[in-house]
């Protein structure tokens, strides 16, 4: 699938282009909770999922949660926190899916911009918490506890979020992307899950009149 494709997004404060997937990855078959696993499996190409559900803007392989607004617009997925206090919302996975080798990548058009916004990637283990997120200006790798990496946040080099395990080592490893392709490590964290629950989430930490929004373009789900 390499043919041009190109979605505006208008209504936003601006427009918002969606090029073709990176070499290696497949438009993801609908599918639910019951066969995740079977689906991303059955070849070794990543499966992609846009956000274009005519209901829930996160399925067919998740579902919305929290208080923000997450809607689907033109294939991405929009969230736009509340104004009068902390809150947030996105998309969760159906299921516990294994944490492989290639990993889980999404595609990052916009982040939310006031003061205390946030966007996280998250593998939710329900133990530590292990993300990608932006906050402050700055792209980090962390968990609950502990942040042992980050960086100045450029828009147009880190288009792509990707966790992803080293096995031989144990490692979680974050790495991010101008265009889905050649990647840079941004930090590892140690105790990699076997099980992880993906979700997308974006957030204000407090009350902010101009809470801003982000824009999700994709989410690729990658066997090992």
């Amino acid at each position: 699938m390499r043919g041009s494709l190109w979605i505006v997004l208008v209504g936003l404060g601006g427009c918002f282009t969606k090029p073709d997937p990176p070499a290696g990855v497949v438009d993801a078959p609908v599918i639910d909770a019951s066969d995740v696993d079977a689906s991303v499996d059955a070849s070794t190409a990543c499966a992609r999922y846009t956000f274009d559900s005519g209901g829930d803007a996160c399925a067919p392989w998740g579902h919305g949660v929290g208080n923000a607004d997450s809607e689907s617009i033109g294939g991405n997925l929009v969230i736009t926190p509340l104004p009068n206090d902390g809150n947030d919302g996105g998309c969760v996975g159906n299921a516990m899916v294994p944490f492989t080798e290639r990993g889980m990548v999404i595609e990052v058009i916009q982040v939310v911009s006031a003061p205390s916004g946030y966007t996280r990637f998250t593998l939710d283990d329900e133990d530590k918490y292990p993300r990608m997120e932006h906050s402050n200006g700055t792209l980090k790798i962390r968990t609950l506890s502990q942040t042992p990496a980050m960086v100045n946040y450029v828009a147009a080099d880190m288009r792509w979020w990707k966790l992803r395990l080293d096995r031989p080592r144990q490692r979680i490893i974050g790495e991010y992307s101008a265009d889905g392709m050649t990647w840079v490590t941004l930090g590892e964290l140690g105790s990699p899950p076997a099980l992880a629950r993906p979700q997308i989430e974006a957030g204000v930490q407090s009350a902010e009149p101009t809470p801003g929004t982000t824009v999700v373009g994709e989410f690729q789900l990658c066997p090992p």
